[in-house]
């Protein structure tokens, strides 16, 4: 499967986009003591995770004609990563609701049922049992969630300047929503093969973009200036809403990552065991594959005698095969008349000829002794 080898671009960029985002915000958030400038770092990670969402969706593209079946399987680290990403998302739902500023009641309220339905996701992956086809449409919750705090961070982000704003956050969570949607359609065993496809994808854009996102606010948060000096200046507050989202985060790019792993070695060897086959392997014409058999030959069953009623005989024999029957063309027609002939005469009553009297025959045969006497 092509996309198995979305792993090695995946690392290397990864890689890349890390190295420049951390050189950047480590030296250049006082000044410019990077090699490069900030807006080159920036450039750069952009190129990156573009990079990496063509190369996915190439892949993706070239398996859309392979045939395979991927379902959850049993995977500890997946079901622990899944279970504090959970408790995490739990967490920011109820300290904001405790907070109660009436502004994200709706979005606390979905970030708290998104969380429980994640730990059940998680728990599946403990079992490795799939209840979540029994509740398909409860899977949803969880994109439904993402789609919310995407739109929340956009409207937060609408009153800052877009200086300060490097948009890579939004990035994640967009990236993220999509990658939730496909699992839940995974979860939810609808269109399994779509969702091998178009999660790793995603997943992977989400992975890059949240570990760049997380390394960059958590330094940021400790080690970055606490008051605003100027418009452009962006502040991250260490509140414990803010460090819940952030190891959350974290936690569900380990989560992601150990899923899609799980996903596409379902899909491998569900190829490589043959148990389901490939598309191109039907498209061409099944009567050429197929082997003619030669037209079976008449055969014809012989019974005993003592078995079968003479009546039944009889029947058998006037019902045998053209080949068996091998006289001249009048002998059909011939019997029928014999046959009607005989029947006729043997309607026809009998009349009995009349006996010859014994006397008379000797007197004929004396009469015929004289005239030979005569004769001499």
């Amino acid at each position: 499967m092509t996309l198995k080898k979305l792993l090695i671009p995946s690392i290397i960029l990864t890689f890349i986009g890390l190295t420049f985002k951390i050189g950047d915000t480590v030296f250049n958030l006082n000044g410019n003591g990077f090699f490069l400038g900030s807006d080159v770092c920036n450039i750069i990670v952009g190129c990156a995770f573009v990079l990496l969402f063509v190369i996915g969706f190439v892949m993706s593209v070239s398996d859309r004609k392979k045939e395979f079946v991927s379902e959850p399987s049993k995977n500890i680290a997946c079901g622990v990563s899944g279970f504090l990403a959970s408790v995490m998302i739990i967490g920011v739902g109820v300290v904001q609701l405790l907070a109660w500023n009436g502004v994200n009641i709706v979005e606390n309220i979905l970030a708290i049922a998104a969380g429980f339905v994640l730990l059940y996701e998680s728990c599946i992956s403990f079992t490795g049992s799939n209840g979540m086809k029994k509740i398909p449409v409860v899977a949803l919750i969880v994109p439904i969630w993402s789609c919310m705090r995407f739109v929340s961070l956009f409207v937060d982000y609408t009153t800052k300047s877009l200086k300060a704003v490097e948009l890579f956050d939004i990035i994640e969570v967009a990236f993220l929503m999509l990658f939730f949607y496909y699992q839940s359609m995974y979860f939810a065993g609808v269109n399994n093969k779509l969702s091998v496809r178009r999660a790793p994808v995603y997943g992977s854009v989400f992975i890059m973009t949240g570990l760049i996102v997380v390394a960059d606010l958590f330094i940021k948060m400790f080690t970055g200036p606490q008051t605003v000096t100027n418009v452009d200046t962006q502040i991250v507050q260490p509140t414990i809403t803010n460090i819940l989202t952030l190891v959350g985060d974290f936690f569900l790019c380990v989560y992601a990552f150990l899923l899609i792993r799980d996903m596409l070695s379902g899909a491998e060897k569900s190829i490589a065991s043959g148990a389901v086959g490939t598309e191109e392997d039907t498209d061409g014409d099944e009567s050429e594959e197929l082997p003619v058999k030669a037209p079976a030959k008449p055969f014809k069953v012989t019974i005993p005698d003592d078995v079968i009623s003479p009546e039944s005989k009889s029947e058998t024999d006037a019902e045998d095969s053209p080949e068996e029957n091998t006289g001249s063309d009048a002998e059909p027609e011939e019997k029928p008349e014999q046959e009607t002939e005989e029947s006729i005469e043997d309607k026809l009553p009998q009349v009995a000829a009349p006996a010859k009297d014994p006397g008379d025959t000797e007197s004929g045969a004396y009469s015929d002794l004289l005239d030979m006497i005569d004769k001499m």
